[in-house]
């Protein structure tokens, strides 16, 4: 059960040394490599020639021009059955993959996620949602209960069948790519807080407005005629809702 982790990272936060070394310090009785996928024109250089240091047979690193195919070019580029993503100011805790891979194996599901403990600047506080019923490819049109990429994992096979990220998404990726793959999924939940989520204010892509605009309206056009649409409709406006706009 070997895993490729990848990080995505526009190298501007040494916060990444601290999810690289969240990667390193797992405890596993597999093989795991990290990917670095460095992302857009405005790195940080110093940060950048930190992080090359890093390359070694485990630490690996790629450069894309395009943020919202770095994660997907990850997945090309990586060589496990396993895959798990990681933003580059998230860590995780050091039984993680331990954790979470041995469960999957148990329930014989490709596709799983797990609680998150949310570090703020106010306070730390755990939180997990799961769905209310067994009809969790229908519930994901109610709302994104999974929520960020860094606590899922899944299988190579299952993200080729679900087919990927979307790259033309500024926004959303996570949300519209769980939306198809639990079409064609189980997936297992750990109720457990095994992800630190790093939570902080300023500049974020999640809070460009047009972006997010942008995003809505293209998920929205290609679900139009899917039987759950309405409940997506009402999902994304109570996402976008909650980020102080309204535009649906």
């Amino acid at each position: 059960m070997n895993v490729s982790v990848i990080i995505p990272s526009n190298a501007q936060r040494m916060s990444v040394f601290k999810s690289i070394e969240s990667v390193l310090s797992q405890v596993y009785d597999f093989e795991i490599e990290i990917i670095v996928v460095i992302n857009g024109d405005r790195t940080n250089k110093s940060i950048v020639n930190q992080l090359k240091v890093l390359s070694d047979i485990k630490v690996k690193f790629c450069v894309v021009p395009n943020g919202n195919a770095a994660r997907d070019i990850g997945v090309q580029n990586s060589k496990h059955n396993y895959i798990c993503f990681l933003d580059d100011d998230d860590s995780w805790r050091s039984d993680k993959l331990q954790v979470q891979i041995a469960q999957m194996q148990v329930d014989g599901n490709s596709f799983s996620y797990t609680g998150r403990l949310i570090d703020s600047p106010y306070r730390k506080y755990y939180s997990i949602s799961k769905p209310h019923t067994d009809q969790i490819n229908k519930e994901i049109f109610d709302r994104n209960f999974i929520g960020g990429f860094s606590s899922i994992c899944i299988t190579k096979d299952a993200y080729n069948i679900a087919g990927g990220l979307d790259l033309s998404l500024g926004c959303f990726q996570d949300y519209d790519f769980y939306l198809r793959c639990l079409d064609s999924t189980g997936i297992t939940i750990i109720d457990k807080p095994l992800v630190i989520y790093s939570q902080h204010f300023g500049i974020k892509i999640s809070n460009n407005f047009e972006l997010n605009r942008r995003s809505v309206y293209q998920i929205l056009d290609k679900y139009c005629e899917h039987v759950y649409f309405k409940s997506l409709k009402s999902s994304l406006r109570k996402m976008v809702f909650r980020k102080g706009v309204k535009y649906i």
